[in-house]
Parts: structure tokens; C-alpha cells; sequence
């Protein structure tokens, strides 16, 4: 064996460590740790712990909750336009036959056809004529299969709107609500 002064007596012990364990510098006390297994290795994480997608499902819980109503007014005030813009159509088409005809009737009938699906979806329309010939009263009433139950809006000829019914909150008498308290 071939001595090696600067290098210390255990040399050719390093040398056969770092070739079986394919270092460059290892100490006989770092290899004598690893070869006992006290050096951790390192782990890769390839998963998340129950913890954190507990709280990530919590959190999506949470902003659901308020989420999901905000949504649904939001939907509720675009099936409200519908009947709002409709009667106002109405109104304007039941001005222009009184202008033709100087009555609001056509026999027992309003002066105009009702809208019914498909060019109208959510609610059903209808028209009376409670004074005779020279008032009337539309109608806008929500369909309850198409989740608008208990909105009832109206307008007459002298432009009155009211609303009748409103679900989740109450009527008025000189507006339509589209939602609680606005109109």
C-alpha cells in the first residue's frame, strides 16, 4: 500500500467510500453517519396534507355561500327587465290603438295581443279593462316554474307603475322594484 503523508492513514478507506457512494468529499464521520442511517434524506412532497384542503375547502365553502345568493338576485333582476321592458312595449302599443280607434277595447278584448311564449319566458301578461273602453290595467305576473313566483308587476295608461308583489320584500305604489327596496 502506498502511503500517503498529507492525506492521514485512512485514505484508501475515503477513496473506496466515495466510489461506492459517488461523492467527492466525504469525511469517515460523514460516511460512517450515512452508512448507519442517521443523516435524513430529503423527501419530495407530492401530495397536500387533510389539513390544508380542509382549509381549502372551507374557504370555498365561505365565498359559495356568498357567492351564490349574489347570483341568484343577479338573475332574478335580468328575468325582471323582461317584464318591466314588455309592459312598457305594451303600453306604448295599447297608446297607439286609442290613438287609431279612441278606445282602449277591442270588442271584449284589450286593443292589443298579449305576448305569450316563446317570445316571453318568465312571466305571463295580461290586460282588463276595469272603466269601460277607457282605462286599462297590464299585468306582468311571474311564472313560478321558471323560479319568478310571487313578482307581479302593473302599469295602466295614465303610466302608473306599481309592483304589486314582490318576493322577499314588499310592493309599491309608484314604482317596479327590481330588488328590495330599489327601484
Amino acid at each position: 500500500m502506498t502511503a500517503y503523508p498529507a492525506l492521514g492513514a485512512d485514505y484508501p478507506i475515503q477513496l473506496e467510500f466515495r466510489k461506492i457512494f459517488h461523492q467527492d468529499t466525504v469525511s469517515t464521520k460523514g460516511i460512517a453517519m450515512q452508512n448507519s442511517g442517521m443523516i435524513k434524506s430529503k423527501r419530495t412532497i407530492d401530495g397536500f396534507t387533510l389539513i390544508e384542503l380542509m382549509i381549502v375547502v372551507t374557504i370555498v365553502a365561505i365565498l359559495s355561500a356568498i357567492a351564490l345568493p349574489n347570483y341568484s338576485a343577479y338573475v332574478q333582476r335580468g328575468k325582471i327587465a323582461e317584464a318591466t321592458s314588455t309592459l312598457q312595449e305594451l303600453r306604448v302599443r295599447m297608446e297607439r290603438y286609442y290613438q287609431d280607434n279612441r278606445t282602449y277595447a277591442n270588442g271584449a278584448n284589450c286593443g292589443v295581443a298579449m305576448p305569450t311564449s316563446p317570445a316571453v319566458e318568465h312571466f305571463t301578461y295580461n290586460c282588463v279593462l276595469p272603466d269601460g273602453n277607457q282605462t286599462y290595467l297590464l299585468t306582468a305576473t311571474g311564472k313560478s316554474d321558471k323560479g319568478m313566483s310571487g313578482f307581479v308587476y302593473t302599469i295602466d295608461q295614465n303610466n302608473a307603475k306599481k309592483t304589486t308583489t314582490f318576493k322577499g320584500g314588499t310592493g309599491s305604489d309608484d314604482c317596479w322594484l327590481t330588488r328590495a327596496g330599489a327601484c
